[in-house]
């Protein structure tokens, strides 16, 4: 993914989606974000991230991209989609044996279809190269993908 990397969020007032690009953005400074952390629902979304991305920093695993309804002006978003990439210095290996939910790519619940992580904290990782979304796209390209026709960002997550 070849896009310009923000520090600053912008969001589109008329859309409510990030304009395009990365984000870089630290846990700390969502729970500090007017717009991301204004209300207990995306606060404990936060939290939940938090966790997440402290069991993925263990195991070598930097970079982190959150997207869905959570990064956009929705006042209430139902929860946090994102994907994490693994590469030769990650230990993916490691995080999937270690029992860890945020490791836990295979559970999927039978009401809802979706990972274990996402049952109980409503955020659900997919993992970039292993896994693909639809039609065989990567989740670099699914993410940024043009919604409803408009183009958007996403928010990587950083230490």
């Amino acid at each position: 993914m070849n896009q310009e990397i923000f520090y600053n969020l912008k969001f589109n007032r008329h859309t409510g989606l990030l304009y395009p690009g990365i984000y870089a953005i630290k846990v700390s400074e969502l729970l500090e974000h007017p717009l991301l952390c204004k209300n207990e629902k995306r606060k404990s979304l936060i939290l939940s991230l938090k966790e997440a991305c402290e069991i993925y920093w263990q195991f070598n695993i930097s970079e982190i991209f959150v997207d869905g309804s959570f990064a956009t002006l929705k006042e209430k978003p139902e929860d946090i989609d994102g994907y994490i990439v693994i590469d030769r210095n990650s230990k993916f290996n490691e995080l999937v044996k270690s029992g860890s939910i945020w490791g836990d790519f295979s559970s999927i619940d039978k009401n809802t279809g979706k990972f274990r992580m996402w049952t109980e904290h409503r955020i659900e990782f997919y993992v970039h190269p292993l896994q693909k979304a639809y039609y065989g796209m990567s989740f670099p390209v699914f993410f940024t993908n043009p919604s409803k026709y408009i183009n958007k960002g996403i928010l990587k997550i950083i230490k």
